[in-house]
């Protein structure tokens, strides 16, 4: 099993009462199947993971079918208002 950290931000920090949550995953996970293992702590995040980039190792955004490193940190940066 691979240890990935996440880090949350904004709204998604506040509804989950935490900035960071260490998962594990096996080896080859996705961020679809990321996202699913961290909806099994935080259902209640469902509606706002929908909407959210998704940024691994701090440098690399990756799509919803990409594969995460070993020992990833992965961010879900939740959309920014603004105009």
């Amino acid at each position: 099993m691979d240890t990935i950290t996440v880090t949350l931000h904004a709204h998604l920090k506040k509804k989950a009462g935490t900035d960071r949550v260490e998962l594990q995953v096996p080896p080859g996970t996705t961020v679809s199947e990321l996202k699913a293992v961290f909806l099994e702590q935080f259902p209640r995040l469902r509606p706002q993971l929908v909407n959210v980039v998704t940024l691994v190792n701090k440098n690399t955004f990756y799509l919803e079918h990409e594969a995460l490193p070993p020992a990833a940190e992965v961010t879900f940066l939740p959309p920014i208002g603004g105009g």
